[in-house]
């Protein structure tokens, strides 16, 4: 019985190594890519990081752990557009988002729903937030990141 207990725990934890190095991979940097949330994605929240501003992304996460991040934003029925470009990583189920424009690293708290969206919680930011507990999901529009996405978020 305890055999068969302790060959049930092995197996596990081999499964788990083989599931973890499957869904990651160790960039030449050391930095480990999800390939789960490689692609394009789409997002959208309101009145959570500014009242009273609606923000529509589009984010494409790519292989080589660079992205780029097409934001709309609609205030008071105007409409304005921002490009921002970076590096991701991942470490567990931490996401780390290093932006180029701000020389700054949001961490968000990543849980994979299903093939086609990811809820990300807010761990750290250098920006105050009208949420405290900001979160939003993503949902994945393409599987390739090979097609150029229109710049704005919808």
């Amino acid at each position: 019985m305890k055999k068969t207990k302790s060959l049930l725990v092995i197996l596990t934890m081999i499964s788990l190594v083989f599931t973890f190095c499957l869904t990651t991979k160790a960039q030449t940097n050391g930095k480990q890519i999800d390939k789960r949330l490689v692609g394009i994605w789409q997002g959208s929240e309101k009145d959570q990081q500014v009242l009273g501003i609606e923000k529509k992304w589009k984010m494409n996460r790519k292989k080589n752990g660079t992205f780029s991040l097409n934001f709309t934003t609609i205030q008071d029925g105007k409409t304005g557009k921002l490009i921002e470009k970076g590096n991701w990583r991942v470490e567990g189920d931490t996401f780390f988002e290093y932006h180029k424009n701000s020389g700054k690293t949001d961490t968000y708290k990543f849980t994979i729903l299903n093939e086609e969206q990811v809820k990300f919680e807010m761990i750290y930011t250098d920006i105050n937030f009208a949420e405290l507990n900001y979160s939003f999901i993503d949902t994945k529009i393409s599987k390739s990141n090979s097609k150029k996405i229109k710049k704005g978020g919808s």
